[in-house]
């Protein structure tokens, strides 16, 4: 391993962020603490400081070795190691037309297939996703939009339409039953 960030970046994320989520401030402290332990002198061009942890952080976000999370949250995953035929072929993004959904609902409705791709929530799948479908061939998928995590938007959706659509058909219906019905519909939060 050269000295170089990116290098020792790619082995400290793999050794101490394979099976846990870790903040990307909590990941500096690990990385220079990691290299103070294998006795690395201090180097601003290889340790994190304060000067580079904005543009360290951009670069994480656009791995492809890691799945990046709400709360500047993420884990190692070794996105070009897998094959996703069956992810995509399960998932079958191109049935939806002109609606909003969280990945969340994926994630609920395919336990096993999340577990067989060890994803662990909806924040996690988007970001796979996004970052598979942007520069992988897994079929042609022009009008999928990753909105704000963990949103995907199939075509033109008109989400208040379609709440407004899911209401009228199920009413009367009480405040915490309709908030039950959305999520289960469309995978978005309750709260």
């Amino acid at each position: 391993i050269e000295k170089k960030r990116s290098d020792l970046e790619s082995v400290v994320v793999r050794k101490f962020c394979a099976d846990n989520e870790v903040t990307f401030t909590e990941f500096a402290d690990i990385f220079n603490t990691f290299l103070k332990d294998i006795e690395i002198p201090y180097n601003e061009d290889i340790y994190y400081t304060e000067a580079v942890l904005a543009t360290r952080r951009n670069r994480f976000m656009e791995s492809r070795s890691i799945l990046w999370k709400y709360g500047d949250r993420f884990r190692y995953y070794d996105i070009d190691g897998q094959d996703y035929t069956e992810l995509f072929e399960t998932l079958n993004l191109n049935s939806y037309h002109n609606v909003e959904l969280s990945t969340a609902k994926f994630v609920i409705e395919y336990p096993d297939l999340m577990d067989k791709y060890d994803i662990r929530d909806g924040y996690e799948l988007h970001n796979l996703l996004k970052k598979v479908l942007e520069t992988d061939c897994y079929g042609k998928y022009e009008k999928i939009k990753f909105s704000k995590m963990p949103n995907i938007r199939f075509g033109t959706p008109d989400r208040d339409s379609d709440l407004f659509d899911i209401m009228v058909e199920n009413a009367p219906i009480s405040r915490d039953d309709l908030f039950e019905l959305i999520h289960k519909e469309f995978g978005y939060e309750i709260k």
